[in-house]
């Protein structure tokens, strides 16, 4: 069973917040998410369809292209120091930094009252962790969110690292997170593929390699549209579904967030009382 820290303006005292994730079972989780143009860059832009060529339409394309290449570069740099001693505090203060540097906002700062640049998950802490002061240790699973928008478009982005070192049932599970997600960018087909496939492509690629650990897509959270706004329709679940079935069009932007766990797909909303 893991933890969904839920973004909300009611923010816990940390020694309570603590007590309560204390009490969920432990559990691994990761993640591994990206918008599908931010990843193979021009690939993607021609695959899901070119817009008109006129100056409006480049300039949103160039905006775009500099939000997602701010979020990888924010990634890239805050990876480099999730190792033993540091903190999702230490990582928060960072990416402000570097998302000064870059010119671009948060969109994760103030969004429905949260109070961090970036999400940071511990362990069993699914997705929308607030960064604190915890210490990393050895082995630890640490997943970072990070959500940026320049000129009124955003970008959303997101992994998992191991700190220091850990066992083969965390690489693995990496791994495969990490695979299928490249493995569904590759199948999309532009005004063919429908959101319910890409559900039932994640869903079948983690099935197929069960084997002594057992992998599971979260069902209660998924992708979606991004563009003026961080969250859009569609909705791109991790799952086979029967409902909410969009067809990804030409020229639409998404994020492709697969949500994987060890041992079943269940979890537990801890909402967030607040803090006085």
């Amino acid at each position: 069973m893991k933890v969904k820290i839920i973004k909300s303006t009611l923010l816990l005292k940390e020694k309570e917040q603590e007590a309560r994730i204390a009490k969920q079972k432990a559990g691994f989780f990761a993640r591994k998410r990206a918008e599908i143009w931010n990843i193979v860059g021009e690939k993607v832009i021609e695959k899901l369809g070119k817009e008109e060529n006129d100056d409006k339409n480049i300039k949103n394309i160039t905006n775009r292209k500099q939000t997602g290449q701010a979020v990888s570069k924010i990634l890239k740099k805050l990876k480099r120091e999730i190792k033993i001693g540091s903190s999702g505090k230490e990582l928060d203060k960072l990416a402000r930094q570097i998302m000064e540097e870059e010119k671009v906002k948060s969109s994760s700062l103030g969004y429905n009252g949260f109070p961090a640049a970036i999400c940071v998950s511990l362990n069993q802490e699914l997705t929308h962790g607030i960064p604190d002061e915890r210490i990393f240790k050895n082995g630890d699973l640490v997943s970072i969110d990070v959500a940026c928008n320049y000129q009124g478009y955003h970008a959303d982005a997101a992994l998992t690292a191991i700190v220091g070192e850990g066992d083969e049932k965390k690489q693995n599970l990496l791994k495969i997170t990490k695979d299928s997600l490249y493995y569904v960018i590759q199948k999309i087909k532009p005004n063919i593929t429908t959101t319910q496939d890409i559900g039932e492509m994640l869903e079948k690629y983690l099935k197929v390699r069960q084997g002594y650990y057992s992998y599971y897509p979260i069902k209660e959270y998924g992708g979606h549209g991004i563009g003026e706004n961080l969250h859009q329709t569609p909705f791109v679940p991790n799952y086979k579904t029967v409902d909410r079935v969009e067809v990804i069009k030409e020229g639409m932007f998404i994020c492709i967030e697969p949500l994987v766990q060890l041992g079943d797909g269940q979890i537990t909303e801890l909402m967030i009382p607040p803090s006085n």
